[in-house]
């Protein structure tokens, strides 16, 4: 959560800024940041999720309980299981997060779109 909020000030810096320079309200500044949000977790969620990994292995390595872990049976795949079932868990919620969210957020920032403009093909 902390990723995307310092990703998401960063943007919403640039964006405040345009956005004050050609004159619009902050309603439309709380309404462009809000349609930026699934972006910037899409882009997070992975880099959160590969650190979170990370940080339980070494923890779990530096307290001595993958030792516990392996002296008491279980084998290295077992071990490996829940990182690789949190993983897949942070795909599905990305590819969840990736198609539609991002498109509605397109759609809604460009309403001047013609009907030859939207259909193009997207690949998915």
């Amino acid at each position: 959560m902390i990723l995307v909020s310092v990703y998401w000030v960063n943007r919403a810096i640039g964006l405040f800024d345009q956005l004050i320079s050609d004159g619009q309200n902050a309603l439309v500044f709380l309404e462009f940041t809000a349609l930026t949000l699934p972006y910037v977790i899409m882009i997070v969620l992975p880099i959160s999720g590969f650190v979170a990994a990370i940080y339980v292995t070494n923890r779990l390595s530096s307290e001595s309980e993958m030792v516990v872990l392996q002296t008491a049976g279980a084998g290295a795949f077992r071990i490996a299981r829940p990182v690789f079932l949190f993983g897949m868990i942070v795909a599905v919620l990305v590819s969840i997060l990736a198609p539609e969210p991002s498109q509605q957020a397109e759609r809604l920032k460009s309403p001047a779109t013609s009907p030859q403009g939207s259909s193009r093909k997207v690949s998915s």
